[in-house]
């Protein structure tokens, strides 16, 4: 059975920290459906939606 999953990640902009969350998504059988991201103060800010 699927599910589907809304997600959200706060941390430290640095670069790869979109590969290494979707790489986590992946390892668990997920799909990644849709997101939205930003920068905000100095973060990393997104929201996605997946399913697993």
């Amino acid at each position: 059975m699927l599910s589907t999953l809304v997600m959200s990640v706060i941390g430290g902009d640095r670069p790869g920290l979109v590969q290494i969350v979707a790489a986590r998504v992946a390892d668990h059988g997920g799909n990644w459906l849709e997101s939205q991201m930003c920068r905000l103060g100095g973060q990393f800010a997104g929201i996605l939606r997946i399913e697993v």
